[in-house]
């Protein structure tokens, strides 16, 4: 059966990674705070958000709110509001997702700090989900120290997707991490370090429930070179005491305003594939097509969504994809600004 899924944001300051500044540009951190990409933009980031990422926009529309750029201080405001309806859904369900805060101090040119308060989830809980500092140590690397969803693959925002379930990068699933990544013009590197328990996530979709014991770490790597212009290739790799697994990753363009992302991983008896192919119909609004599968050694479940991505304002996005696939959590989606 097929579920509809409509997602409305409004006044969003914190934008995350979006299909066309992938292919576009090298590495997250052009546009974003931290190489990692989401949470806060820099100043460069908030005039791409106006020059070519919305459909309309004034001048400074996606400045902080009293806020100039010379400030030590960037902060960022996310609201969105999501409504599903269909497949396996009685009636339909509407609430607010997501009201999120997130400030960053600069005290100095080299070390950043930032942290977050906000409300998640339809049970509207208040969380603190990211407080880290930023180190540069060098021109090309970088430290980040705190708590934070670590760096692993093609990096999309949707954290309902099996590859980042497979990984222990599902909602929610925030460690105490420390991250060391290296950046220049052909390859980029994300080494990182998690102390805190993490696990795989299980329920309708029969994920292995998989935890590391108290006190061990989970060591995560993730490589790419971006030799081709347009498009990076990678691997991934993540470790712990019981708990191995690899993968590969793709993302880039063929031709003007279409974009392509691939990924694969796999561990012991387990893959996830995603792959999303889009095109940007006009500045702004891009129609998409994206593959979600999972299998193990009992069940297997795939998701195929057809959609579009529409940001109207630099503050303004509209979203909404069907599912045409068999997962038992058909039209799940948090793809957002």
């Amino acid at each position: 059966m097929k579920k509809f899924v409509f997602l409305f944001l409004l006044i969003s300051q914190n934008i995350y990674s979006y299909p066309t500044t992938i292919t576009k540009y090298r590495t997250c951190k052009t546009c974003h705070l931290t190489a990692s990409g989401g949470t806060i933009l820099n100043d460069y980031g908030r005039g791409m958000s106006e020059a070519f990422m919305s459909t309309w926009s004034t001048e400074d529309e996606a400045r902080e709110f009293f806020i100039d750029d010379s400030s030590s201080f960037d902060w960022g405001m996310d609201y969105r509001h999501l409504t599903l309806s269909g497949g396996r859904l009685g009636s339909p369900v509407n609430f607010p997702m997501v009201l999120d805060f997130d400030g960053a101090i600069h005290v100095n040119p080299k070390l950043t700090l930032v942290g977050s308060i906000g409300y998640f989830g339809s049970e509207r809980v208040l969380e603190s989900r990211e407080n880290y500092g930023q180190l540069e140590l060098f021109k090309m690397s970088t430290l980040r120290f705190g708590y934070f969803i670590s760096n692993l693959g093609i990096n999309t925002n949707d954290h309902s997707l099996a590859i980042k379930r497979i990984a222990g990068l599902s909602r929610g699933s925030e460690t105490y991490n420390i991250e060391l990544w290296n950046l220049n013009d052909w390859f980029q590197t994300f080494y990182t370090v998690s102390s805190k328990e993490f696990y795989i996530e299980n329920g309708d979709k029969n994920f292995y429930r998989i935890a590391t014991p108290d006190g061990s770490q989970a060591h995560r790597l993730r490589f790419s070179t971006v030799m081709v212009p347009k498009w990076e290739f990678g691997f991934n790799y993540l470790t712990s005491d019981d708990y191995k697994m690899n993968g590969i990753f793709v993302k880039g363009s063929l031709f003007k305003d279409q974009y392509i992302f691939y990924e694969r991983d796999v561990a012991e008896n387990e893959t996830a594939i995603y792959a999303r192919t889009g095109y940007f119909i006009f500045k702004g609004f891009d129609f998409f097509t994206e593959f979600d599968t999972y299998q193990n050694s009992v069940s297997r479940f795939t998701n195929f969504y057809f959609g579009f991505d529409w940001m109207v304002r630099p503050r303004i996005e509209l979203s909404f994809k069907i599912n045409l696939g068999q997962g038992e959590d058909q039209g799940q989606m948090h793809l957002w600004l």
